[in-house]
């Protein structure tokens, strides 16, 4: 046996989307029509429905337009806040992006060339006591090879 369709139920979801509220919908709508689904995912559950001619003729009386109307304006007004608060972070993060950046060209100024032939002093160095290491440890007289080779030592 087919059930019948009938005129579309509203969800709480879709009363939430037009700005009621829990207590708007305790107050002013008549209880809602309960109905038990299954979804095999997350198995039984029960969804509440109204009646949309409800809905529609709650809508048209002056109190429920004013709540409606005050909890759709703080929703926006919320909305605005939060996005002020993410530009203003962006915002912030920008300038200490451009300050760091700033700060990195006035060091490289300051210091650039003689840091970077100092680095490279530094690297050469490296790799000269390593190439030494390596001959030492594959020369058949361990101290005599680096004696020998090393400039810096004394003879």
């Amino acid at each position: 046996m087919k059930k019948k369709k009938g005129p579309k139920q509203i969800t709480r979801a879709e009363l939430f989307a037009r700005g009621w509220t829990e207590g708007t919908i305790k107050t002013y709508l008549p209880p809602p029509r309960a109905e038990n689904r299954h979804n095999p995912g997350v198995g039984d559950y029960v969804i509440h429905l109204w009646n949309p001619q409800d809905v529609r003729r709650a809508e048209r009386r002056v109190p429920v337009k004013a709540a409606l109307a005050k909890t759709l304006a703080a929703r926006r007004k919320r909305a605005e806040t939060a996005e002020a608060r993410r530009a203003k972070a962006e915002a912030r993060a920008q300038a200490k992006r451009v300050e760091e950046a700033e700060a990195a060209e006035a060091r490289l100024a300051l210091f650039g060339e003689p840091l970077i032939v100092a680095i490279r002093e530094i690297s050469r160095a490296a790799h000269h006591y390593r190439d030494l290491a390596e001959a030492w440890f594959k020369s058949d007289q361990p101290g005599h090879f680096i004696k020998a080779t090393d400039s810096r030592v004394e003879k």
